[in-house]
């Protein structure tokens, strides 16, 4: 199996979309999702199971006729083969505005990508963060406090996708995280040059590039090409849940 990969698409969420066009491009229960998602969503949704089909067919050598995306009531989706032989990835997906991010492992992964909007209120982190991370973003300057409220979020969004954890308000307040080296970390995170923080957990080594594409759809025609590869530098956490009450 190949190593962790990480990808990137850009995509247009202000298109009119044909529903039975984009069908044509998903297995049956995808089809079914996407029926009662509205606006927005359902691009995000659509470019990320497709982006999904087309990294797994050529990597995998499997038809798409032999897995499907399984969604799960407050958990992310799973990816399940159609019989027990095929060996298929961990995989995790976040879509923010109009970008979304999807990582492939080996092992359970889990990732998160939001965007450091200027406007949003440090207000909220009280929803998500423990005294101590408070006390932390209040030394801060408000633009440094922002980054680091939202770099908490997705560390902590991340850390509950990979184990697979509804996620509560109380769970996400008693998730502890330290920078510590590469060596002992588990969750990893780093600012994207369209001012997206991405955050991911495994156990994994990351790639120290990320593969960028960009969506279009003509017609009834949509397609994912890849445009360039480009570094990213990520800062080491390790996490700890103090309690999961």
């Amino acid at each position: 199996m190949p190593p962790t990969s990480l990808h990137i698409v850009s995509f247009d969420n202000t298109l009119d979309f044909d529903i039975e066009a984009l069908n044509e491009h998903l297995h049956a229960n995808q089809r079914q999702r996407l029926a009662r998602l509205k606006g927005k969503r359902v691009w995000s949704f659509f470019w990320g199971r497709l982006l999904l089909q087309k990294l797994l067919v050529p990597t995998f050598t499997v038809k798409a006729t032999e897995w499907e995306i399984i969604e799960q009531q407050d958990l992310p989706p799973k990816l399940v083969g159609k019989h027990a032989q095929l060996a298929l990835p961990s995989f995790s997906i976040s879509h923010c505005q109009n970008t979304l991010a999807l990582a492939m492992s080996e092992s359970a992964i889990g990732l998160d990508v939001e965007g450091i909007d200027s406007q949003r209120s440090i207000n909220i982190a009280a929803g998500f963060c423990n005294t101590r991370q408070l006390d932390q973003l209040e030394q801060l300057e408000e633009s440094e406090a922002r980054i680091a409220m939202i770099t908490l979020w997705t560390q902590k969004e991340a850390w509950f996708k990979q184990r697979c954890i509804p996620i509560l308000n109380s769970r996400l307040k008693n998730l502890e995280l330290n920078q510590v080296s590469s060596a002992q970390a588990d969750v990893f995170s780093s600012k994207l040059a369209n001012n997206m923080m991405i955050s991911v957990c495994t156990d994994q080594t990351l790639p120290a590039e990320v593969t960028v594409h960009r969506a279009s759809f003509e017609g009834n025609c949509a397609a994912i090409n890849q445009q360039e590869t480009l570094p990213i530098n990520w800062q080491s956490f390790k996490a700890e849940m103090t309690n999961y009450e």
